[in-house]
C-alpha cells in the first residue's frame, strides 16, 4: 500500500496542484490498466464484431496512441508538469472519443460521451476549464458534421454541452471552496496543536526547572543545616579548651601556692586573649557572611596599606630572626576598598606567614596586572608549608591543616576564612601555592575598574 501511494505522488509544493496531480495520476493509472486489457480484447473480437475493417483499425490505433499518451502524461504529471499533463490529457481524451466513431459524432449520437472530458477538465485543470472544453467539443462536432455532409443541430449541441459545463463548473468551484475551507481549518488546527504542544513543552520545562530548583534548594538547606551543626560543634570545641584552662587556673590560684600566682595569672591572661580573639573572629565572620558589616569604601593606595602593615609587624618578624621585606609596585592605580577590612585581611596573611615560618624570610610584593586590569598582592614565606590534601580546605572555618595542627602555634582556624570573605566582598580572589618544608605563597588580587555602586551590591 505504501508503494502504490508513492506512485501517485507529484513533485510540487502547492497543495491545490498536489490534489489535482494525485487525482490525475489515479485517473491515468486506471485508464492505463483498462487500456492494457482493451488492446488484447480488440484483437480477440476482431473486425467483424466492430463493423468492418476500418472501424477495427481506428479502434486499435486509437487504443495504442491512447496507451502511449497515458505513459507520457503520467511521467509529466509526476515530475510537476501538472497543468500541461491535465490539458494534454483532456485533449487526448476528446481525440480518443472522437476517433472511435467519427460518423456517430457527426450525427450527434456520441455527444453524451463528452460529458467525461468536460467534468474531468473542471476537476483536473480549473473549474472554468469546463467551458473551454465544451466550446472545443461543440466546434469539433459542428466541423465534423459539415465535413460528413450532415446537418448539425447547433443549438442543441451548444446548449447541452454548455449546460453540462455550467453544472461541472458550479460543482467543481464549490468543491474547491470546500477543500480550501477545510485546508484553512486543518491549518488552524495544526497551529493550535503546535501552540498547545509548545505551551505544554514550556510548562514541562518550567516545571522541570522548578523541580530542579526545589531539589537544589533542598540540598542547599541540608548543606546549610549540616554546616550549622558543624559550626556549633566547632565553636563548642574551640571554646571548651580556653574556658577549661581558665577554670583550672582559677582553681589553682585559689588553692595553689602564692609564689606561683603570677605564672597562673599570665596563663589566664593568655587564655582570655585567646578566647577574646576567637569570639571576635566568629563575630567578624558572621557579620561578613550576613553582610551586616558597615562598609566605607574609599579610593586607596595599596602600597600605603601594605606598608603600614609591614611597619606594624616588622618587630615580630625580626624577633624571630626572619628577613622581612616589601617590594612595592610602581605607579599602581588606586582601588576602591574598605580600608579596615583590607587591613584585617593583610594582618591575617602577614601574621600567618610570620607565625608559620621558623626561619628564613617573608617577602611581600605588589604589582599591577594590566592584562586582567587588577592589583595583585603576594606574600611568600619559607615556612613549614601546607600539605597538598589540606590546600582545598584551608579557607574553611576552623580548619588548621595537618602541619599547623601538629604545631604549638596558637590560632582559631578562622583567619583565612575571614580573609577570603573580605577579598570576595571586594570582587577579588585569593590563591595559594605551597610545598611542605619549602614554604607558601598567597596571591590576592583586587579589580581596579570598580565603582561605588558595584561595591555596595557585593
Amino acid at each position: 500500500m505504501v508503494s502504490i501511494g508513492k506512485l501517485f505522488d507529484v513533485s510540487t509544493a502547492d497543495m491545490e496542484d498536489q490534489r489535482r496531480g494525485r487525482l490525475l495520476s489515479i485517473v491515468l493509472f486506471g485508464l492505463f490498466l483498462i487500456t492494457i486489457l482493451l488492446i488484447p480484447f480488440i484483437f480477440i473480437i476482431g473486425k467483424n464484431f466492430l463493423g468492418g475493417w476500418q472501424s477495427f483499425t481506428n479502434t486499435l490505433w486509437s487504443s495504442i496512441v491512447f496507451f502511449l499518451g497515458l505513459i507520457i502524461l503520467f511521467w509529466l504529471n509526476r515530475n510537476g508538469k501538472i497543468l500541461i499533463a491535465s490539458i494534454t490529457f483532456t485533449i487526448l481524451l476528446i481525440f480518443a472519443i472522437t476517433i472511435a466513431n467519427i460518423e456517430a459524432m457527426g450525427r450527434g449520437d456520441t455527444l453524451f460521451y463528452f460529458v467525461i472530458p468536460i467534468l474531468l477538465s473542471s476537476v483536473l485543470i480549473r473549474p472554468y476549464a469546463s467551458f473551454f472544453t465544451a466550446a472545443i467539443i461543440t466546434l469539433e462536432s459542428i466541423f465534423i458534421a459539415i465535413q460528413l455532409n450532415f446537418v448539425p443541430d447547433y443549438y442543441f449541441t451548444a446548449f447541452g454541452l454548455f449546460a453540462i459545463a455550467f453544472v461541472s463548473w458550479l460543482t467543481s468551484r464549490n468543491l474547491e471552496n470546500a477543500l480550501s475551507d477545510l485546508r484553512i481549518i486543518n491549518l488552524e488546527l495544526d497551529q493550535r496543536v503546535e501552540q498547545r504542544t509548545n505551551e505544554l513543552a514550556s510548562a514541562y520545562t518550567k516545571l522541570e526547572k522548578q523541580t530542579h530548583e526545589l531539589s537544589a534548594a533542598n540540598i542547599q538547606l541540608q548543606e546549610l543545616d549540616t554546616l550549622k551543626s558543624k559550626f556549633v560543634s566547632d565553636v563548642s570545641h574551640e571554646l571548651r579548651t580556653p574556658i577549661s584552662n581558665i577554670s583550672i587556673y582559677l582553681e589553682m590560684i585559689q588553692a595553689g601556692k602564692p609564689d606561683k600566682r603570677e605564672r597562673y595569672l599570665a596563663v589566664l591572661s593568655e587564655e582570655t586573649s585567646r578566647l577574646q580573639k576567637l569570639i571576635t573572629d566568629i563575630l567578624d565572620l558572621s557579620r561578613l557572611e550576613k553582610e551586616v558589616t558597615a562598609t566605607n569604601y574609599v579610593w586607596s593606595d595599596l602600597n600605603e596599606l601594605v606598608e603600614k602593615m609591614v611597619i606594624a609587624n616588622r618587630l615580630g618578624a625580626e624577633a624571630k630572626g626572619l628577613e622581612f621585606t616589601f617590594v612595592p609596585g610602581e605607579n599602581l592605580p588606586k582601588i576602591l576598598v574598605d580600608v579596615d577590612l583590607v587591613n584585617q585581611a593583610l594582618i591575617n596573611l602577614i601574621a600567618n606567614a610570620i607565625n608559620y615560618t621558623p626561619e628564613g624570610n617573608v617577602k611581600l610584593e605588589t604589582h599591577f596586572d594590566a592584562e586582567e586590569s587588577r592589583l595583585v598582592f603576594e606574600i611568600a614565606d619559607t615556612g613549614i608549608g601546607i600539605e597538598p590534601n589540606d590546600i582545598q580546605y584551608i579557607f574553611k572555618r576552623f580548619y588548621r591543616g595537618t602541619q599547623t595542627g601538629q604545631s604549638t602555634i596558637p590560632g582559631t582556624g578562622l583567619g583565612l576564612a575571614i580573609t577570603e570573605e573580605i577579598v570576595e566582598k571586594h570582587g577579588g580572589g585569593i590563591d595559594v601555592q605551597s610545598e611542605v618544608g619549602v614554604g607558601s605563597k598567597f596571591t590576592v588580587h583586587f579589580p581596579v575598574a570598580r565603582t561605588k555602586l558595584e561595591t555596595q551590591k557585593t
